[in-house]
């Protein structure tokens, strides 16, 4: 799954409650508010929901492996 919403980012995955379903996503993260950079809000939401980071390019492109999929991705 690709994410890619000018600056809803975050919102989207939010809203997502079955992760289940994807296996790995990437996210381009190229905004921020109030100084805040999007791809670091979005770093720690998936994070929490128990998603592994593949790849975060410099210039704020992240790229996850989610729950139940983080053992065939990461170990094979």
């Amino acid at each position: 799954m690709n994410v890619q919403v000018n600056g809803t980012e975050l919102e989207v995955m939010k809203g997502i409650t079955n992760l289940n379903r994807i296996k790995v996503f990437g996210i381009a993260a190229y905004y921020s508010k109030k100084g805040i950079r999007h791809r670091d809000l979005l770093k720690n939401l998936l994070i929490s929901k128990g998603c592994s980071l593949l790849h975060e390019g410099i210039e704020g492109r992240l790229t996850f492996v989610t729950p139940k999929w983080k053992e065939e991705i990461l170990y094979t």
